[in-house]
């Protein structure tokens, strides 16, 4: 009984444990070694059991990558899971080694899960305040760090942990309303101002936006820049941003208008983080705006709610004619799914203004827009307003995940339990 106890709390245990096991392979003028990184749950910041000291370095032919912890040479590093760490590095270069040859680190960038990693070059520097390079050890698998005549190289790993985000129920019918950057490693301590892009443009026009973006972290890090689902109007030029700690950078995105109006919608990824962008792109020469708009107070919904929108249709010139013109509706994810599309025709001589309700049953948790396309004798208006489904099945998860925590919780206590039994009756038999 006391056995399944155990392994039943052990898997409950390991199922909340994010943990890391990373192998580094240096390599210079044909002498190959590894260093191992670990993260245990008994493991601390400082020299522990799980630490494994290697001798000290002979001075001949010889070459070996180390961290140096509570004053020991180690070969396989560990600290805490789901903590950070800074990990000083030094490669010891032999008398019989050819120093002038690069040293090669490499690595799987897989290993590293749900942690961001960075490998900083500060060469000769025993100080480690020179920096020459900072790697991202997530996004690539090589680097080559030239020697340049020294005997002995500093660098310092740096790893963060980043907080994973509890995955949204795709369910069935299209998409996952959203997502989570298409899979990307998510580069947490970046900040962003705005968070979201809406805006109008014409078709063939364009329209700059300005992103600002600052570097929380107190090293330096490279940034991927990528986009989703907007091949339509955005090309990215420069994909990786190198940002130096606390820095704030202005990045600029040029969007082109295709040449068929409508709502677009996508978004624009830096360091895996989304800018969701919505464009409503119109025809030049308008006789018509149109508005749906939805209340700051409304734009957060349970998937039981009904969402609430408001219309406005606003003639463009003074004297304009009776005529009937068409309104299309439609409700889409970021990533191009659409899941309703409605459409009405109404009689216009003057400006309009009515609240429109749509059923959002279908929707799982993420984020969506309402778009509105205006279609008059010759032209087309467009426009849309972002909304997020923030409550329903998510929910099934974050409660699955509490009361497995629950349920460990109390696995243990009554192993606990049942161990205080048993050593008390061992001690009243021996009385």
């Amino acid at each position: 009984m006391k056995s399944i106890v155990v392994i039943l709390a052990f898997v409950l245990m390991a199922s909340f444990a994010s943990t890391l096991g990373v192998d580094i392979e240096t390599s210079m003028n044909g002498e190959v070694n590894n260093f191992i990184i670990e993260t245990r749950a008994s493991a601390t910041s400082s020299f522990d059991s799980y630490d494994v000291e290697v001798p000290d370095y002979p001075d001949t032919s010889y070459a070996q990558l180390s961290s140096i912890v509570s004053g020991k040479n180690l070969m396989l590093d560990s600290f805490e899971e789901e903590t950070d760490r800074s990990i000083p590095l030094v490669f010891e270069i032999g008398a019989g080694i050819n120093n002038s040859l690069p040293i090669t680190f490499s690595w799987d960038a897989s290993e590293f899960s749900d942690y961001s990693a960075q490998l900083k070059d500060h060469g000769s520097d025993s100080s480690r305040t020179a920096l020459l390079t900072t790697v991202d050890m997530d996004g690539g698998n090589s680097y080559f760090s030239d020697a340049s005549g020294y005997s002995t190289r500093y660098y310092t790993m740096v790893l963060d942990y980043n907080e994973p985000t509890v995955p949204v129920d795709g369910g069935t019918g299209g998409g996952s309303g959203g997502g989570g950057g298409g899979g990307e490693v998510v580069v947490s301590n970046l900040a962003f101002d705005p968070t979201e892009l809406g805006f109008n443009i014409v078709v063939g026009g364009e329209y700059e936006a300005i992103v600002s973006v600052t570097n929380l972290a107190d090293f330096a890090r490279n940034i991927t820049i990528s986009q989703n689902n907007l091949d339509d109007l955005l090309t990215i030029e420069n994909r990786k941003v190198e940002f130096s700690p606390g820095e704030i950078k202005e990045l600029k995105f040029l969007f082109k208008g295709p040449n068929v109006s409508g709502i677009y919608a996508g978004s624009i990824l830096i360091g895996g983080n989304e800018i969701l962008v919505s464009a409503n792109v119109r025809t030049i020469d308008l006789l018509f705006d149109a508005m749906i708009t939805i209340p700051d107070s409304l734009k957060k919904l349970s998937a039981n709610d009904a969402l609430q929108a408001q219309v406005v249709l606003i003639p463009m010139v003074d004297d304009l004619e009776r005529m009937d013109v068409t309104l299309n509706y439609v409700i889409r994810d970021f990533e191009g799914n659409i899941y309703l599309i409605e459409s009405e025709t109404i009689l216009v001589d003057s400006q309009k203004s009515f609240k429109k309700t749509f059923n959002v049953n279908n929707l799982v948790n993420g984020n969506y827009l309402v778009g509105l396309e205006l279609v008059y004798p010759g032209g087309i208006a467009t426009s849309s307003s972002h909304f997020s489904i923030v409550s329903g099945r998510g929910y099934i998860i974050e409660i699955s995940i509490l009361g497995g925590i629950i349920v460990a919780i109390l696995t243990l206590l009554i192993f606990w339990r049942i161990n205080l039994i048993d050593k008390r009756v061992k001690g009243s038999k021996k009385k």
